[in-house]
């Protein structure tokens, strides 16, 4: 992805519907909207339910470079009554995670050099992933 067909060119909002094993268990509905420092900020919404193996809710929250990497995402995903929370950021070529869950916090950081990517759940940042 170049500066001028960046994350800026990815301005849209969707929904698609999920299916395991061939019955519709789910969906996910997103939007990317214009970031004031020229990137994007992508959120999304995902419900999956039985007889889907993880049936559970996702929302997330990206936020995109003007050349459409994710520098940050936060999420917040539900299986039943649990939740788990993570906060990620990306600074320099360093990355760092946050993890919350039952009343307990993790963190961890590592290396992210700029050909590395952000793997995740959702389609629609995975094709933000791959167009870059």
């Amino acid at each position: 992805m170049t500066t001028t067909i960046g994350a800026t060119a990815l301005l849209a909002s969707g929904r698609y519907t999920i299916f395991h094993a061939g019955i519709e268990v789910g969906e996910e509905r997103w939007v990317v909207e214009a970031a004031p420092d020229g990137g994007a900020v992508a959120r999304g919404e995902q419900v999956l339910v039985a007889p889907h193996p993880l049936a559970s809710e996702l929302s997330w929250r990206a936020s995109l470079t003007p050349e459409g990497r994710i520098a940050a995402l936060e999420t917040e995903w539900r299986v039943g009554a649990r939740t788990v929370r993570a906060e990620h950021a990306a600074f320099a070529d360093r990355w760092h995670a946050r993890m919350t869950y039952g009343g307990h916090t993790r963190e961890q950081g590592g290396d992210f050099p700029s050909h590395a990517e952000v793997a995740f759940g959702s389609h629609v940042l995975q094709t933000v992933m791959l167009r870059r």
